[in-house]
């Protein structure tokens, strides 16, 4: 039984290895820059997240609604369990 626990750590360890060298040796020989020539004009074109504020609005109230309800059922039922 040790020895399927040695032989089974030997090829882990060469699976790590495996894949550390072919991580590392991919054929280029130098890093390149990502977008070409940096230029301050430049833009670059990217997705632009937006929300719309009445939405969040409404949201909010709703939940400071929900809490006060529950403010009040937590006191009800706090009064409750004392008397």
């Amino acid at each position: 039984m040790k020895n399927v626990s040695t032989i089974l750590s030997i090829v882990a360890l060469a699976g790590v290895a495996g894949l550390f060298v072919l991580h590392f040796t991919n054929g280029k020989s130098s890093p390149k820059p990502l977008g070409g020539t940096a230029n301050a004009d430049s833009h670059t074109h990217g997705q632009i997240g937006y929300f719309e504020m009445d939405s969040v609005e409404q949201h909010y109230n709703f939940i400071k609604a929900v809490r006060e309800q529950l403010k009040k059922k937590k006191t009800i039922f706090l009064l409750n369990s004392v008397a």
